[in-house]
């Protein structure tokens, strides 16, 4: 029994050192074969190639990030103290209602806003046998800005949208006699 045991050790031996002889001759083949790869007249070009490609990226990229490309044209402030309604759209009976729309001068003819608006209009009184009617601009979007050279690019701050109102509130209740 024990000769077979020892008999059995020297035969794991043998195939332990087989084993580890084997593997030390693969590392040795793959060694040599990166070697190969490496000292190979291509993999200087290449790596040349690589290393040029990604310079000129980012060179390219720093240039143009300092670029200004396509940048939008600064909104020009519209203020004015009066504005003056022309083209009042109120429909073939003076019938409408919802999406009116006009055209709103500054008060120098220097810009010219068209608009779209809802109103309303209502009878009011103060119980003491006097009443009148009004008229309520409940929506107000300017559309389009034009000044010299065609449309612009505005910005219209909520006073210019207060007085803009307050101007085609006073337009229409001249038109529609109230």
């Amino acid at each position: 029994m024990e000769q077979n045991d020892i008999q059995s050790q020297h035969i794991e031996g043998q195939r332990w050192l087989i084993r580890k002889l084997i593997q030390n001759q693969q590392t040795k083949q793959i060694k040599a074969c990166s070697a190969q790869l490496i000292e190979h007249p291509a993999a200087g070009f290449t790596s040349y190639l690589i290393g040029g490609i990604t310079m000129m990226i980012l060179t390219m990229s720093f240039a143009l990030a300092s670029i200004n490309v396509g940048q939008p044209v600064q909104p020009i402030e519209i203020h004015s103290p009066e504005y003056t309604v022309t083209d009042l759209d109120l429909g073939h009976y003076n019938d409408c209602r919802f999406d009116c729309t006009a055209r709103v001068w500054t008060e120098n003819d220097q810009y010219a806003i068209d608009v779209e608006f809802d109103y309303t209009g209502y009878r009011d009184s103060n119980g003491a046998g006097h009443s009148w009617q009004a008229i309520e601009v409940t929506r107000i979007e300017p559309k389009a800005v034009h000044g010299d050279e065609g449309e612009i690019n505005a910005y219209l701050d909520r006073i210019e949208i207060s007085n803009i109102n307050d101007a085609l509130e006073s337009a229409i209740s001249e038109k529609l006699g109230v």
